[in-house]
């Protein structure tokens, strides 16, 4: 059977579900321009478990997000939602409980919108849950698609 998961999933995401709205609108500013460099984006503290997460790497991982962001733009999320309504392929959400992105509250947000899909908050996770919590995620991982292969 199919399946899809969602690592700290922004989709749907409203200011109310953001840790810091400014750096949304930060964000969606280096997008408007295509900002090539990434830098103007607050940068969160060093994860221990993300030694190689340095500066370079960072400006790297933005200027892909913006990339991204770009193609991917919110003009279509009311049409996005109409289909997660419908949507029957079983699917998960996880979201770290650190996020430095998305409030615990996002999780219910994606609940709304998709209200056959699973959420699950990952203690001690950042938004990279899989490299933060790596045998949490493996784990929750594991789980779902077991019990949506009964």
């Amino acid at each position: 059977m199919a399946t899809i998961s969602f690592e700290g999933g922004m989709n749907f995401v409203r200011e109310e579900n953001l840790v810091s709205p400014q750096n949304v609108r930060i964000l969606q500013e280096m997008v408007a321009r295509n900002d090539p460099d990434g830098s103007g984006y607050p940068r969160a503290a060093p994860h221990p478990r993300k030694p190689w997460s340095d500066d370079e790497y960072v400006r790297g991982q933005m200027r892909k997000r913006i990339s991204m962001m770009r193609m991917l733009s919110n003009k279509h999320e009311a049409e996005q939602e109409a289909r997660m309504k419908g949507f029957r392929v079983p699917a998960l959400v996880l979201l770290g409980e650190e996020d430095e992105l998305l409030k615990p509250n996002h999780l219910e947000r994606w609940k709304q919108v998709c209200p056959a899909v699973r959420t699950l908050l990952i203690p001690g996770a950042s938004h990279d849950i899989q490299n933060t919590e790596p045998e949490q995620f493996v784990e929750a991982l594991l789980a779902f698609h077991a019990d949506a292969a009964k």
